[in-house]
């Protein structure tokens, strides 16, 4: 197999309550730099209220929609999820638009970022309003199960991250060059293998070691 680096993911919005950054992630993952890598709320495009089914939907639209590092930009997004995003002030080129659940427990967002002209990240997010120390809740968002029986089915190929005690709370899922990374939260018990839900999941692409734009 070629050598290849990683294509850096690096997330636009800070975890939007304290607890939802509460539980460890895989080291050197976009999970880890989700930590310090922020920008406020309140400069954030308003979105529409999205019930559970259609925030599923935009979801998948965006792994669907988004399969070449070509096509991580924010005019494509815009025209997969007919959605306007706005320009952050603290971000250069960053882009993200967040909205409401339609039972108002629970909020979402989407933003991304270009670096470099070879070099974006996106990061999509779900988190119940009401979180415990911990950053879980037995409010569920975007049913992990599920999305990944989905992610299977589409010919992704799943290997698990961990995070306290050697625990799973992340997962990575990749096909060719398209790697999609997500992070979880539980609904009952912390690390049972049952109720587990997705707070947020983002996107990134192998480069190729002779990219011109690597180490910049």
């Amino acid at each position: 197999m070629p050598s290849t680096y990683r294509w850096t993911f690096v997330p636009l919005l800070v975890c939007l309550t304290a607890s939802a950054c509460a539980q460890g992630d895989r080291p050197a993952s976009p999970a880890a730099r989700a930590k310090t890598d922020g920008v406020a709320e309140k400069e954030t495009m308003k979105g529409p209220t999205l019930s559970r089914e259609q925030y599923r939907a935009l979801v998948f639209r965006v792994i669907e929609g988004i399969t070449r590092r070509e096509e991580l930009t924010r005019a494509h997004l815009e025209s997969i999820t007919g959605l306007k995003l706005s320009p952050k002030s603290d971000a250069a080129a960053g882009y993200s638009i967040a909205g409401s659940g339609a039972d108002g427990g629970w909020r979402w967002s989407m933003s991304i970022t270009a670096h470099t002209p070879t070099s974006s990240g996106l990061r999509l997010m779900a988190l119940p309003n009401t979180r415990d120390e911990q950053g879980n809740s037995p409010d569920c968002t975007l049913d992990y199960p599920a999305f990944h029986q989905r992610m299977k089915r589409m010919g992704f190929e799943d290997s698990e991250g961990f995070g306290p005690l050697g625990k799973g709370t992340a997962w990575d899922y990749r096909r060719g060059s398209q790697s999609v990374w997500v992070k979880f939260y539980y609904t009952g018990e912390p690390f049972a293998v049952e109720g587990r839900c997705i707070e947020w999941l983002g996107m990134e692409f192998a480069m190729p070691e002779k990219d011109p734009s690597h180490g910049r």
